[in-house]
């Protein structure tokens, strides 16, 4: 048995799938939207668990998770999420947008897999991050 805590986090982004190539299903062919610019109200849950309580009877105080993910939310809220390796990159870059640089196409999925490497720095035992772009669509990395 053991036990995981969770925090919540909330914060409004751009970004663009610039490399999005969707397949064709039974003669469909869909459009790739995501290859757009667009942006997203993302909520972000963080999980961390521990096969025991610390001297105070919790796992990790939800002030020490909220010190460390407000650090990267101020840096993401109301930012453009772009790679470096976008072809429009220094065509966003030009418009003095605030813009959050990272070296992976901006997906939930990357976004999770970053927001955890992050965490883990400061949180060894960050169990899961899960990164919600919609209310029905969400990528977990654990």
């Amino acid at each position: 048995m053991s036990y995981t805590v969770s925090k919540t986090f909330r914060f409004e982004a751009g970004h663009r799938v610039w490399n999005q190539e969707l397949n064709t299903i039974e003669g469909v062919q869909f459009e790739n939207k995501c290859r757009n610019i667009h942006g997203h109200s993302y909520e972000v849950e963080v999980k961390i668990a521990s096969l025991t309580l610390n001297n105070y009877g919790v796992v990790i105080d939800f002030t020490h998770i909220k010190y460390y993910m407000q650090q990267l939310i101020e840096k993401l809220d109301h930012a453009f999420i772009i790679d470096i390796n976008d072809p429009l990159y220094e065509t966003i870059k030009a418009t003095n947008t605030k813009i959050f640089e990272v070296n992976f196409v901006p997906t939930a999925e990357n976004l999770a897999r970053f927001i955890y490497n992050y965490l883990k720095e400061y949180i060894p035992n960050v169990s899961e991050v899960i990164v919600y772009e919609t209310k029905t669509s969400y990528a977990i990395y654990r």
